[in-house]
């Protein structure tokens, strides 16, 4: 026996739509009271259920959960199931959300991207007796890159497939169209499939608008981070004191993939889940607004107290780094640079030009003396910012792995440092510039750097 979900209104009316459904001729009792209601619906399914089905498969049931009715949708599956029992009667039930239900009733299978295999065998089986009939040798690289483009996802596969098969788009297009928009997939001809089903954005936007505001904003914060991120990390850009509820409910709608096996846990968006995060992003109109900025620095500002811990790591340990936080912290550092940038109107290479004529200002503290008498001393660590934060304490990833965003950073903070007053990082970041050219044989500059930090 098969239910779709599609037309429910709300979960507290599930039984209400399922009932007429299973048993004909039924009438709810004369009665205001909900859970008498849900009772006797119970009762009636059961009763009918236990004679004649062994299987109901129940499509579409994140239609259930939303708003204040999830409850009651799913107190209505728990009895109906526990009513069920005897009869050997068993339920499978699609969902984009976990049911969660009580007295482990439930067993989770979650429907993971296909294979690349199995998403090209998907593809050339959708596409269409015509398409299959051109020679694979002519069509295989680019079916196999469009799979790969979209995670493996079926719906994903599917709607490339589909438009191949009408005629909408050529492949080599649909390829084209990915790198650029990669949502912007869909069929040329919608007829017969619900809406969540005619579109990768479409289907995203039906998810997204079960999620509550909390969650819906968290989700829209989730593109910032490269990679994966753990949850100290999530907590400091989100900022809230529900976002642990909110990454809890992007879980369980497969939103966000959480890596359990990791320790700490770490939670990553697919490519394509990215994608419309960010573009829920830009288009977010709830109150507060969403200050990208501001999210920035926030993400910047953790992943330099990382940077910190791992600045005297171990070799042995580096590869452990590089499959966790250094993107992100690569990410942090270049955005502190652009805020650097921002803050000065003008880029590093320029700041850097002019270094002599820069303001300089010196950061004090005050500090009590060993009398107990207050007096104000030049601080040993200078306020540089983020950008000489980053600075000092990537100098040794810059000159390992002899990357250009590590010059761009140093001079970074070579300028911030020489503005707060501090000689002794300025010389530092010098000398590691001075590293950085060496390494890349360009002996002229490296020997002029060197001179600038004993200078």
């Amino acid at each position: 026996m098969f239910v779709a979900l599609d037309a429910l209104a709300s979960g507290s009316a599930l039984g209400e739509f399922v009932t007429p459904r299973l048993v004909s001729d039924y009438r709810f009792p004369a009665t205001d009271d909900a859970a008498l209601r849900r009772e006797d619906a119970v009762r009636a399914c059961a009763n009918a259920l236990n004679q004649y089905a062994r299987l109901v498969v129940v499509d579409n049931f994140e239609s259930a959960l939303d708003g204040d009715g999830a409850g009651d949708a799913l107190a209505f599956v728990t009895q109906l199931v526990a009513a069920t029992e005897t009869g050997g009667v068993r339920f499978l039930v699609t969902s984009r959300h976990a049911l969660n239900l009580q007295n482990d009733v439930e067993e989770t299978y979650p429907v993971a991207p296909l294979e690349l295999k199995d998403a090209i065998d998907l593809f050339y089986t959708r596409a269409g007796e015509d398409f299959r009939a051109i020679a694979r040798h002519k069509t295989i690289a680019d079916v196999s890159e469009i799979c790969r483009m979209v995670d493996g996802l079926p719906l994903a596969v599917e709607l490339a497939a589909r438009a191949v098969k009408q005629g909408h788009r050529p492949l080599n297009e649909i390829r084209a169209g990915l790198r650029v928009t990669p949502l912007d997939i869909q069929a040329a001809d919608n007829l017969g499939y619900p809406e969540r089903q005619r579109g990768l954005a479409a289907s995203f936007r039906y998810t997204y608008n079960h999620l509550s505001p909390p969650a819906q904003r968290l989700f829209c914060l989730m593109h910032i981070f490269r990679g994966s991120a753990d949850r100290p990390a999530i907590q400091h850009v989100d900022g809230t004191v529900v976002w642990e509820m909110a990454l809890s409910e992007l879980v369980d709608w497969y939103l966000v993939r959480a890596d359990s096996t990791a320790d700490p846990w770490r939670y990553a968006l697919p490519a394509l889940t990215e994608a419309y995060s960010r573009f829920a992003f830009q288009t977010w109109t709830l109150l507060p607004p969403l200050d990208e900025n501001e999210f920035r620095h926030r993400h910047a500002e953790y992943y330099s107290t990382v940077a910190a811990r791992f600045d005297e790591t171990p070799m042995e340990r580096w590869r452990e780094i590089e499959d966790t936080d250094w993107e992100n912290i690569q990410q942090g550092a270049g955005w502190a640079v652009k805020e650097f940038e921002t803050q000065h109107g003008a880029t590093v290479d320029e700041l850097l030009a002019r270094l002599d004529e820069l303001p300089t200002v010196m950061h004090h503290h005050a500090q009590r003396d060993s009398m107990g008498t207050m007096r104000d001393d030049a601080s040993d660590r200078t306020d540089a910012g983020l950008a000489g934060e980053y600075a000092r304490q990537l100098k040794n990833f810059v000159y390992r792995r002899r990357t250009f965003e590590g010059r761009v950073w140093l001079s970074a903070g070579m300028v911030a440092f020489h503005q707060a007053g501090d000689k002794k990082n300025q010389a530092m970041m010098c000398n590691e510039l001075g590293l950085w050219f060496g390494s890349r044989g360009e002996l002229d500059d490296a020997l002029a750097w060197y001179e600038r930090s004993v200078a």
